[in-house]
Order: structure tokens, then sequence, then C-alpha cells
């Protein structure tokens, strides 16, 4: 499952009054369960967060430019909502766009897809047991029945332990996140390749270091930085210096490498999505006036949304929950309001994919939790996982086994007997 997808699910389930309707307490275990599990191949065990030390790395200011405020990107979402409980499967909603891949690395090793590169070809992170083996990225080639490793097996010297955090391609090049202990401290350090492999692996930076403790025995790392995000061939992230009562800024560095920027007048800016795209509210609550900006093209818009908890906004829309807990999609200025049928906000997440024309929302029907993906542009969805997902299938937790690309922009479940069934989003016209 996507990491902002899980946070956020976590929060809402959380943040539920005790009297309200509540999932059952399996699918809040599983849900949980997972976000621990993300956690553990993150950094090897459950990590907490404590303030970082900054790298020596040399911090140039870059001003931001005038930048472009536009008023609805993309065309916007319309205002339609489908029929959610009349949604049928991905292959024969959008056929052209699902892949149907071998379910295990030739090696038997089980994997997630991060990006569909093209020509059968995946950018792959493995799972399970051997994830801590693999050190870097893989491309997976379905032609060849063969897997290209991005990484070597000395690639982190005196590392302790490691754990790669985030994983992407940028053009011909895979880059990715990684957290290392070494008895000289911990580094949070980004690393690159070709994804033909004609070259090693280059570390781009040291994004933040980190002292040792005096016992070493009970040393656990720390996730400093759990995401980054790309546009205009910069990596953007968000951390804190260090510095007390100092909001967390923003950063960027070019994806082949040279100093670390501070991007200007981000302090009051969070994470949206999809990346790079950021998010603020003037009150510093949730709601009300506030902005969009997309620091790599410069593109702001400037929101109106519903002054709700839990609102988030991408570049189609504004969703959140009610004052009575019931999930809303608005355009940016709050206008368009739908409530969505049936939808109550503390069981259900909308997160946005490829630029927010996409969403996935996890609802709760009344045979069960299904997994949807909705297209806001052609106003069509398809259950992804869930009742209704496999015609005859046991129901299980629509999370299970479900697995995201970076931004969202792929999703992979499992098929027949020893299949991965994937959905390329990019694909669909």
């Amino acid at each position: 499952m996507n990491n902002l997808m899980e946070d956020t699910l976590v929060e809402l389930l959380s943040d539920s009054e005790t009297g309200a309707p509540q999932p059952g307490a399996d699918f809040v275990a599983t849900v949980q369960r997972r976000c621990r599990r993300r956690q553990r191949r993150k950094a090897g065990l459950v990590m907490s967060a404590v303030v970082l030390v900054m790298s020596a790395s040399v911090f140039a200011f870059w001003p931001d430019a005038p930048g472009t405020r536009v008023t609805e990107p993309n065309g916007a979402w319309n205002g339609k909502v489908p029929d959610f409980a009349a949604a049928r499967s991905p292959q024969e909603v959008w056929p052209k766009a699902v892949q149907r891949l071998p379910a295990k690395l030739p090696d038997g090793t089980r994997y997630r897809v991060v990006t569909v590169l093209g020509d059968q070809r995946y950018l792959v992170m493995r799972d399970g047991p051997n994830y801590n083996g693999t050190k870097a990225p893989e491309v997976f080639d379905v032609r060849t029945g063969t897997t290209t490793p991005l990484g070597r097996p000395d690639l982190y010297e005196d590392a302790r332990t490691y754990s790669v955090l985030e994983v992407a391609a940028v053009g011909e090049r895979a880059i990715w996140m990684t957290v290392i202990l070494r008895p000289s401290g911990q580094s949070t350090e980004l690393w690159s390749a070709a994804l033909d492999g004609a070259d090693g692996p280059q570390r781009v930076t040291v994004m933040s270091t980190r002292l040792p403790p005096d016992d070493l025995k009970t040393w656990e790392p720390t996730v400093d930085i759990g995401r980054f995000g790309l546009g205009g061939g910069m990596v953007y992230w968000q951390q804190i210096t260090g510095d007390k009562g100092e909001q967390p800024r923003w950063y960027r560095i070019p994806v082949s490498g040279g100093h670390i920027e501070v991007v200007d007048g981000s302090d009051r800016f969070s994470e949206a999505f999809p990346s790079p795209w950021l998010q603020k509210w003037d009150s510093g609550a949730s709601g009300g006036v506030g902005q969009l900006w997309n620091p790599a093209t410069g593109a702001r818009v400037d929101l109106r949304a519903p002054k709700y908890e839990h609102v988030y906004c991408d570049p189609f829309a504004c969703s959140g929950g009610t004052d009575e807990h019931r999930l809303f999609v608005s355009r940016h200025d709050g206008t368009g309001l739908k409530v969505l049928p049936g939808a109550d906000s503390r069981e259900v997440l909308l997160v946005p994919a490829v630029e927010g024309r996409f969403a996935l929302l996890m609802l709760h029907t009344d045979d069960g939790y299904r997994l949807v993906l909705w297209d806001r542009v052609g106003n069509t969805a398809a259950v992804i996982a869930g009742p209704g997902g496999a015609r005859g299938a046991p129901q299980r937790n629509p999370y299970d086994d479900i697995g995201m690309g970076f931004n969202n922009d792929a999703v992979s479940w499992p098929g027949a007997q020893d299949e991965m069934l994937l959905l390329d989003l990019t694909a669909i016209g």
C-alpha cells in the first residue's frame, strides 16, 4: 500500500469518536500491522521520530520564481461522481491498461512494481525475507525472464544495517533513498544508477546524518525523511534542521547531484499528492483558505476548501470529511461539493494518482470493504480488490497484497495462481 495512504488511514481511524461506526477489529489490526511491517522494512524495526543533525552539505538559497497562478490545472474535477456500487473489474473497464506478470522473480522472490518502464520491463523492489539483501532496486525484464540488479553486495560500506525507503525512475535512471547505520553514525542517502546497469550505483548526496548513541547494542535507526518527490529534474524532501521551534522546510537537489538547496518560502507547506505538489492552509488548520504549490513548475492553485478536518487537496479537487463524518469531494473553490453516498469519512480514504486524475478510495459497502479506482476525467470506476472485485473470491481485507507504484501510477494485485495483475494508470487514454 502507498505510504501516504497507510499513514492517513491510521490517522483517520485513531481520531474517530468512540461511538462512531468503526471497521471490524481485524481490519484495523491488519492496517496497523501493515504500517508496522512497512516501518520495519524501512529501518528494520519500528522507529520513532527525533531531531536530526543536518549533513555538512553546502546549502544555497534558491528564491522562488514568481510562478504561474492557475485556477484549475488539468481541467480539474468536472463535479460528477460514478456509481461505485456498479464498478466492475479493471480488466473489464480498462483492458488495454492491465498487464499480467509473474507473481515472483525468477529466483522465487516476491516483489512489488515501482514503475512501468515499457517493453515489458519494470523497476521493482524485492519483498519478504530477502528484502534486506537487495541493497537497491532491480529491473525485471519479463520477456527474457531476467533481472538486472542496480546495486552491488558492497554498496553501503561498513553498514551495520540499512533499509531502502523510497524508489523511483527519472528518465533512464533509477533513484532511491536509503537509511544506513554505520559505526560512525546514521545517514540518509540518495543513490542512483542507470536502468540498463551500464554504470555502477552512484551516491547523489547525503541528505541527513546523526551521531551514534553511546550504547550501540540498543541503537535503533530513525526515519528522518520518509519520502521524496520528483519534478523538473530535481528531488524534493521535507525535514527539520533541529532548531527548537523551527518549521520543517523543503529541500531539493538535482537528480544528477550537486548542492542541496533550500526551497525558499516552503516552511509552512506540507506534503500534498502527487509529488512534488505542496499544500498549506492560512489558518494552520485543515480546510479554509489555502494554496497548492508545485515548486518544480511554479504553478499555484488558490484554495477555498470547506473548513473541515482531514481536508486534502490535489491538482484536481479537494476531499475530506464533513462535521457529520461523510466523505466529500469539492472543487478547489469549495463549489460543487458532493457527499459520496454511504461513505463514512472515518472509514474511507481518498488518495490521488497521476496528477489527481485518478483517486483511490477504500469504501465500506454492505458486503464489506473494497478498494476502488475512480477516473475523475472519464467518470468511471473499477474495483481493484475486495468483495465483488473478483467473482467468487473469498472476502478479505482489500489492502492485502496490493502494491502501489511511485506516485500511485501503477497498482498491482494477485491474479490467478503464480500471476500478478498490474494496472498502468499512465496507459489509460
